[in-house]
């Protein structure tokens, strides 16, 4: 993935621009969000920071985290998600969504990590965990990650 993802079809052919040789301004870039799907996650995390092959790019800010959540057993089992620096920071964007049910954190939410909505300056390999050592005993489960990028509006980069 490049280092930023614009929509440059509808808005600006319908905006107008100099170059397409109207006065009429166009509208900003528009940054398209992305969705980094992991499917099939064995939900009987243990420990603590399990990497999970999966990047975030130089400059992607995440919006949220989806869990389609199939576990099963367990005593409220719970699911941390971080992100791999030079230091693992296990529950960086998640801290403690269910893996029982489907679950969705956002900015601003209660188990919101301090990384959400933080302009990544690093490539970052996504991690999961158990919540603080609560885990299930069975299933799988789903993680859906959106993000988009930090743009600085700039026609063709």
């Amino acid at each position: 993935m490049g280092k930023r993802s614009t929509l440059v079809g509808y808005w600006r052919a319908r905006g107008g621009t100099e170059a397409s040789g109207s006065r009429i301004p166009g509208p900003a870039v528009g940054v398209v969000p992305v969705v980094l799907a992991m499917a099939g996650l064995d939900a009987t995390l243990a420990g603590a920071g399990l990497l999970t092959g999966k990047f975030l790019p130089i400059g992607a800010i995440v919006l949220s985290v989806a869990v389609k959540g199939n576990g099963t057993g367990g005593t409220a089992p719970l699911l941390d998600v971080g992100l791999e620096h030079g230091t693992p920071v296990d529950d960086a964007l998640v801290n403690g969504a269910t893996v029982l049910l489907d679950d969705k954190v956002d900015i601003g939410s209660a188990d919101a990590g301090a990384q959400l909505g933080v302009i990544q300056t690093e490539q970052s390999e996504i991690t999961i965990s158990d919540g603080g050592g609560v885990n299930a005993t069975g299933g799988t489960f789903d993680l859906f990650i959106t993000y988009t990028f930090d743009d600085d509006g700039s026609l063709a980069n």
